[in-house]
């Protein structure tokens, strides 16, 4: 009590000791608070002193004696002591050594200690793995993910019973993108679990959720987040499963949660936080997001500022900063081919994304790589190559959602690629394709149900009417229900095109104009682990010349040579691929014919 009253001085609570010794797997009703025991206790709780007490007998006089000792080391800082005639002298001696005490930590002893942190509040019997668990939690929490995975797994072999470390080795692979090693590591972490206290026991199943049954994983993370709102890992984890399904404005206050101060993933909180904003085109918001993120010192601020530089079309400086930031971090990320489509330089971005291809080499996340490959081909003018790309990356896919035993995570960014795969192969010519992914998918609809590849999958059924039963109409029909903004920007630009067709002219600009007006959702939607971004950003720049097409066909000559000129602006026409160059041709002879039209109602 009396060391309480000292403002340079926090007394860790008794319950939060009894916690820690029974986290230490040690019994709080009989282990005796020692030395040794007690500098654990202060190491795993952030405290920086630890005070062994005394009393003792001597010549008939009771001394009470308070040492002072530095958790870490085992050294005896200081030593206070105090006598007195007899039992009821007692507590005078014990005021008399608390004020030499206080007074000390005043002075020198106050700076012992200063960086010191907590550790985890986890659940292992060995110091040197709590500290490896430590080390690996902060390594995550700056996206360094390779090392997290390799210090995660050397607290799980200092402690093989450790659970968290089991679960923590799973998150790193799972980031990395090794799902059927994270399902591995996860499964030794849920034999673990009756160890766990209720918290973890909680935050466990989520994971599990997460891995094998992702339709679940937003329900488990809410449910946390609402018993433990000071666990910032279910906020987080909330804020994600919702950006995934595209719904950022309810994303947004878990994400703030998350980047509390208080939180162990600020880093990673605030790129969540830039990531929404942008995705909802608040870029002031996400700026100053992505600038917590840099104050943080998490490495993604190198790659959130390349993207926003890109969003305001600064694209020049973006594409320096991207490849900046590879030579610094040694990552490829899919961001430069979508900022070399952005910019027009078609040969470039193709070779940007074979490397990016050749990159992932011997990794899961090859496979996803494809798709930039085919986006880039098509976008150059090479659709036959375009289509034998998205054929093998369709196939390769739809062998893994058939495959029961792979982890449900993959199979469901694999439903996603086989999809949108199979939707651009349509767009194409290759309507096939697109048949048998619709037929595979809807005979595994238990490995998508509740994600964006809902939707994907009714649009698969909606292009084939479309393009196999030439009824634009009917497909227009089909998908107009689950055009609301949750849907992916490639569903959005699939529907202008059957609009576009089925001559449905108002509401093709209406949806057309979302398109041009969404530029940061472009470049911040997940999908598949951003595979589709290539994509997304460059129905961003078509756009321009399919809503002068659009006005055209309303006879609105002036705004569409407005939305040509802006179309120009971006692609320099001496420069565009034969089917672009083809297109802008064929506009400039609609507009030749339709002479100058009253537009005082769209001016």
């Amino acid at each position: 009590i009396s060391l309480e009253q000292s403002r340079y001085v926090n007394v860790v609570a008794d319950l939060k000791v009894r916690d820690t010794i029974r986290r230490m797997e040690l019994d709080p009703r009989t282990s005796l608070v020692d030395r040794a025991v007690g500098s654990e206790v202060a190491q795993r709780g952030g405290a920086r002193l630890l005070i062994l007490p005394s009393v003792a007998e001597i010549g008939g006089r009771i001394r009470v004696t308070a040492e002072v000792v530095d958790p870490v080391s085992g050294k005896t800082l200081l030593s206070e002591s105090a006598d007195g005639k007899g039992l009821d002298a007692a507590l005078e001696s014990i005021d008399v050594v608390t004020k030499r005490l206080r007074n000390a930590f005043g002075e020198s002893i106050a700076g012992i200690g200063r960086d010191s942190m907590p550790l985890p509040d986890v659940t292992t019997s060995s110091l040197d793995a709590l500290r490896s668990f430590a080390l690996a939690e902060s390594a995550y929490s700056y996206s360094k993910y390779d090392e997290a995975r390799g210090l995660f797994l050397q607290a799980t072999k200092i402690d093989p019973r450790f659970a968290l470390a089991h679960l923590g080795y799973a998150r790193a692979l799972s980031a990395l993108g090794e799902s059927s090693a994270a399902a591995e590591s996860l499964a030794h972490a849920i034999a673990l679990k009756s160890r766990l206290p209720a918290r973890d026991q909680m935050y466990l199943d989520a994971w599990q959720a997460e891995i094998h049954e992702p339709a679940r994983t937003l329900e488990k993370w809410q449910l946390m987040a609402k018993l433990y709102p000071d666990f910032f890992f279910a906020s987080e984890n909330v804020g994600y499963a919702l950006r995934l399904r595209n719904r950022y404005e309810e994303a947004l206050p878990y994400a703030k949660a998350a980047a509390s101060e208080r939180g162990d993933l600020t880093g990673l909180s605030w790129y969540l936080v830039g990531s929404l904003k942008l995705s909802l085109e608040d870029i002031p918001g996400a700026e100053a997001a992505f600038s917590e993120v840099e104050r943080s010192g998490n490495e993604r601020f190198g790659l959130s500022n390349s993207v926003l530089l890109a969003v305001k079309r600064d694209l020049a400086e973006a594409d320096a900063s991207l490849q900046q930031y590879r030579s610094k971090t040694g990552y490829w990320w899919v961001d430069r081919t979508s900022v070399l489509l952005d910019s027009g330089e078609w040969s470039q971005a193709v070779l940007e994304a074979q490397a990016l291809y050749q990159s992932q080499r011997g990794s899961e996340q090859q496979r996803a790589t494809r798709f930039p490959v085919a986006v880039s081909l098509w976008a150059q003018g090479q659709e036959k190559h375009a289509l034998e790309t998205l054929t093998v990356l369709t196939q390769e896919s739809l062998g893994v959602v058939r495959q029961d035993e792979m982890p449900a995570t993959a199979r469901l960014e694999a439903a996603y690629i086989a999809s949108a795969s199979s939707i651009l192969a349509a767009r194409l010519g290759n309507a096939d394709l697109a048949s048998q992914a619709a037929r595979t998918l809807l005979a595994h609809r238990s490995v998508y149900e509740g994600s964006p590849v809902d939707v994907m999958v009714v649009a698969l059924q909606a292009i084939l009417t479309w393009r196999e039963n030439k009824n634009p109409k009917g497909a227009v029909q089909m998908i107009a229900g689950l055009v609301d903004g949750s849907e992916p920007l490639q569903i959005r630009a699939l529907f202008v095109d059957m609009l576009f067709d089925a001559k449905e002219f108002d509401q093709a600009l209406m949806h057309a104009n979302w398109i041009a007006s969404h530029r940061g959702r472009a470049y911040a939607e997940q999908g598949c682990s951003y595979c589709q971004q290539p994509l997304n950003v460059y129905e961003n720049g078509l756009i321009a010349l399919r809503i002068a097409e659009i006005q055209a066909q309303l006879n609105h000559r002036n705004l569409a040579e407005i939305e040509l000129q802006r179309f120009d602006a971006a692609w320099s026409p001496d420069e565009l691929p034969d089917h672009l160059r083809r297109r802008r041709t064929a506009l400039l002879g609609t507009l030749s014919r339709i002479g100058d039209m009253p537009i005082a109602a769209e001016s």
